[in-house]
Order: C-alpha cells, then structure tokens, then sequence
C-alpha cells in the first residue's frame, strides 16, 4: 500500500472518530441542551453568612436572611461571591449591581437629594473576614450612577467577593429585601458568560422589632403657588409618638394647586 493511500486512509478514520465523539457528547447533552465551548468560562453569584471561621453557605429552611438588630453602630455583614468557572489567566472584569427590585434602602437610592437623617438599610463594602465590624471603619465600593460596581475576579482565581453591610434600627417596618446581579461590562471578555440562571441573588433583610405602630409618611407643601409653578414638599415620618426631623425636600412642578397632602404607607 502506497504511503499517499496510508495517509488518506489514516485521515478519514480520524475525522469518523471525532464525528462518532460529537454524536456521543450531543445524546448525553440531552435535546436542547447547548454543548459550550471548551474556553468558555461562566460567571455565577450568591451570598453567603459568617460561621465563626469563614464565609459559607446559607443553611436551614430559613433560606438566606439576617436579623436586622437594633443599632446602625453595630452593623452586621453577610457576603456577595462571584464565582468564575473555570479559572482565568487572565483578571475577569464584571458590573455587580443593585437592582431596583429590591425593597431594602440602598445608600445611593433614586432619592439623591435625601437628607443625612434618613436611615439606610444596607451598604455595598470591600470584603471583612468577621461577622461584625463598626461600619465606620468599612470601605465603600464605588458605584456608578446605575448602582453597579466595577467588579474583578483575579487571574488565575474562581471567585471574588464583598460585603452587604447590614445597617440595624427600632423601626417596625417587615422584612426587606436586596436583590443584585452580574451585568456585562465593556471589559467583560468574549470568553465569559453570565450565568442565566444565577447570575443574580436576593437576600432579606429580617424585621425583628416585633409589635409596635408602623411608620406614618407625611407629605406637606409649602406655600401656595399659580398652576405651572413649581412647589417645594416636605417629607415627615410619624413614629410612634414622636415626629422625626424633616427627612428630604424636592422640587416638584404642580399640575394641580394645593398647599397639603398626607398619607400612610409602611416604611
């Protein structure tokens, strides 16, 4: 047998071999299922609780909460991982995110013009290894206007990770949630994808201030303006039986003339 015939003889086994290995890998993958890439790396995210010596999963029925407790000065801590699977050689560049879908008050919510004596539910920090700290001494991630942060997982690493700073009052107000998500970045590579399925999280904020009246929310106008003007309102919360302090102002154009308003809501 001449070489030339040996060599297309060899060649055309080969390409049989893979075309049977493809077949294979498809009938295990099951109808539908997308066979990826053997570069691709995925991109997945939860949060996690301290268990006195690391950070690790939610356990239990409870499902992923945490008690709010009673003082912003004793703040507690739960963590955000991004996990990167496989590893990279190279930095993995993604948004985290705030989504609005949450119902806990995050420190650069749609109110930009809030006043400083408005409590904040929680903070995006860089990552503490206790299960407390005096959130003075915390370290705020940067965020965009759209509440995302630059986020990076290391070369060569599979996950990287930061803190929900829980901040505590005496308010009865129920349980809040914070919801976040991975988002592509303009330097996300080509290579990674955001998982479908857990690229976001959600973790509640659990009320424990147990009875007691839920907050009244005021709205009160300034003086009287002409149709087309613009008016200044003012924001009281009622608690209990004390009136705190003014809690922002804005500016809104008026359709309708009216110097008062006043309604209730939960908090």
């Amino acid at each position: 047998m001449s070489i030339n015939r040996k060599l297309r003889r060899f060649g055309l086994a080969t390409w049989l071999l893979a075309l049977a290995a493809w077949g294979v890998l498809a009938a295990l993958s099951g109808p539908g299922t997308e066979v990826l890439a053997q570069d691709q790396h995925t991109l997945t995210l939860d949060v996690r609780q301290w268990n006195g010596s690391a950070w690790a999963p939610f356990t239990g029925s409870g499902g992923q909460k945490l008690p709010e407790g009673n003082s912003a000065a004793s703040a507690r801590l739960v963590s955000v991982h991004t996990h990167l699977n496989p590893a990279r050689d190279k930095p993995t560049a993604v948004l985290l995110c705030v989504k609005d879908a949450g119902t806990a008050r995050f420190r650069t919510s749609i109110l930009r013009n809030e006043h400083a004596a408005v409590a904040k539910d929680f903070d995006l920090i860089a990552l503490q290894t206790a299960a407390t700290l005096d959130p003075d001494d915390a370290t705020q991630l940067k965020m965009d206007r759209g509440n995302c942060h630059d986020h990076v997982v290391p070369s060569n690493a599979t996950a990287a990770a930061v803190n929900i700073l829980v901040f505590g009052d005496t308010i009865k107000e129920g349980d809040e949630t914070v919801a976040l998500e991975l988002r592509r970045s303009g330097s996300t590579p080509a290579d990674v994808a955001i998982s479908a399925t857990a690229g976001t999280t959600a973790f509640t904020i659990e009320d424990d201030d147990g009875g007691g009246p839920a907050p009244t929310v005021y709205l009160i106008g300034g003086s009287a303006v002409t149709e087309g003007g613009k008016a200044r309102f003012t924001s009281l919360r009622w608690i209990g039986w004390s009136m705190k302090a003014a809690q922002f102002g804005s500016t809104l154009p008026v359709t309708r003339i009216g110097t008062q308003c006043g309604g209730t809501r939960p908090r």
